[in-house]
């Protein structure tokens, strides 16, 4: 039932780790196989095999840059041809784990045994990288950013943006430029953006653009670089989750 993807480690830690996730698993009656991603088996061809073989769960084992690497890798197949995604994350304090309810590996395999199944809104990095979580693109000092909030566009300067996978958008230190527009912008959106203020947007297709190319970092990954041009698609993906934090499929 569980097909299981671990992120490559070293193959001591490898081993020790999926000789432990074996037994837990096994002890909780969630027994499945494992696979590990390696230069010659991507996700992607993981994913392939294990949905040949008749697996409607993947579960993604690793960091949340691992885990966000199987999300997009899913989010490439067709809806109808979309397994379910299970989750054991090894960040410590790991963002993803806390927003579906799994702080430890013991969480994890618990709720793969229950199967609560939730429907998760993903955010689209043009466009076949996808976020659960948030992702950032920081500056040392305030950088002048051209951004279009579905049909609305406003020009910021500030130093920290934060992206959701909700599709929301956190200005932070911002101060809006051409102020009859950043005011009605602002009353548009429901936001304030006043000198050294914290902002936030709402939106389906959220555009971000600098004068200098920005990286979008995830997980201590570069994800993107701007200009980047973001899009939300809700109940894109089914979740094995341990609370109702998200969309709650009754399935």
């Amino acid at each position: 039932m569980y097909y299981y993807i671990l992120e490559a480690q070293p193959p001591r830690s490898s081993q020790r780790f999926r000789e432990r996730l074996t037994d837990l698993a096994t002890d909780v009656g969630i027994a499945g196989e494992m696979v590990v991603q390696s230069a010659l088996k991507t996700v992607s061809d993981l994913i392939d095999v294990g949905v040949k073989k008749g697996y409607t769960t993947i579960v993604a084992v690793g960091s949340d840059a691992h885990i966000t690497r199987v999300i997009s890798a899913l989010m490439q197949r067709k809806a109808t041809d979309r397994p379910v995604l299970g989750a054991v994350p090894t960040d410590n304090e790991s963002p993803i784990g806390a927003m579906i309810g799994v702080p430890t590996l013991r969480h994890a395999l618990q709720a793969l045994k229950l199967r609560h199944l939730a429907y998760a809104t993903l955010v689209a990095i043009e466009p076949t990288k996808f976020i659960l979580t948030s992702a950032t693109i920081t500056a040392k000092k305030p950088v002048l950013f051209d951004i279009t909030v579905d049909t609305a566009r406003l020009e910021v300067l500030a130093t920290h943006l934060t992206v959701t996978g909700d599709g929301t958008l956190e200005i932070r230190n911002a101060r809006a430029e051409g102020t009859s527009f950043g005011r009605g912008f602002a009353w548009l959106v429901g936001a304030t953006l006043e000198k050294r203020a914290t902002s936030l947007l709402h939106g389906r297709r959220i555009r971000i653009g600098s004068a200098a190319s920005l990286p979008l970092v995830y997980a201590h990954e570069t994800m993107a670089r701007t200009p980047v041009v973001l899009e939300r698609e809700r109940r894109a993906l089914k979740i094995v989750v341990a609370r109702a934090n998200l969309s709650v499929d009754e399935e």
